[in-house]
């Protein structure tokens, strides 16, 4: 069975990584979201 007294030890790791998980997806979201506005041709270019 699980040992409860270990798990609850063991939820702030887990915390802290889907909280680095997390940000560390919005900062390649940012990024990818920034490089398309600085190379998206502009409509009067085209």
């Amino acid at each position: 069975m699980i040992d409860i007294a270990a798990f609850i030890d063991v939820l702030p790791m887990v915390v802290y990584g889907m909280l680095g998980i997390f940000a560390v997806t919005a900062v390649i979201y940012a990024v990818v979201a920034l490089l398309n506005k600085i190379f998206t041709p502009d409509e009067e270019n085209k």
